[in-house]
C-alpha cells in the first residue's frame, strides 16, 4: 500500500466514528436544558494573578445536539456581564466558542455528568476552568 493509502485507509473509519458521534440523535446523550449555577476561575499568569467569579447559565435546547446559552455572573466581585451563544453537545461533551472582540474568541468546553458540568476555557493567552450544578 502506498503511504497516502495507508492514511486513508485510517482516516475514513476515524471520522466516519466522530461523525456517527456528531449526527446521533441527541436523545441518547444526556439533556443538558436547564439552570446552572457555579464559578469559573482563571490560571494565575506572568501579569495576573489567579481570580475568578461567579457563573450562571440557562440552557435551552433549540435542535438535536444545539442549545441556546446565557452566561451571566461577575467578575471581580462587581462587575456584571452576560453573553449568548450556541452550545454544541455531542455524548457528554458540550462546547462553544464567541468572538468576544479585540480579535479574541472564547472557547469553552465541559463535561456533562448528571446534575453537573465541569471543564476549561480559553481566550487569548489566559485560561481557566469552570464548574457548574444544575439548579433546576
Amino acid at each position: 500500500m502506498q503511504p497516502h493509502s495507508i492514511r486513508t485507509f485510517l482516516l475514513v473509519p476515524t471520522l466516519s466514528i466522530a461523525l456517527t458521534c456528531c449526527i446521533t440523535p441527541a436523545a441518547t446523550a444526556q439533556n443538558a436544558s436547564g439552570v446552572w449555577r457555579g464559578r469559573w476561575h482563571a490560571q494565575a499568569t506572568a501579569t495576573r494573578p489567579a481570580h475568578g467569579g461567579t457563573l450562571n447559565a440557562r440552557l435551552k435546547q433549540i435542535g438535536p445536539g444545539v442549545y441556546r446559552g446565557t452566561f451571566y455572573g461577575r467578575f471581580a466581585v462587581i462587575v456584571p456581564y452576560v453573553y449568548r451563544t450556541r452550545v454544541y453537545q455531542c455524548g457528554s461533551q458540550l462546547w462553544a466558542s464567541r468572538k468576544i472582540g479585540f480579535g479574541k474568541s472564547y472557547t469553552m468546553r465541559l463535561n456533562l455528568s448528571g446534575n453537573r458540568m465541569h471543564g476549561g476555557w480559553s481566550t487569548g493567552s489566559a485560561r481557566g476552568t469552570i464548574f457548574l450544578r444544575r439548579t433546576r
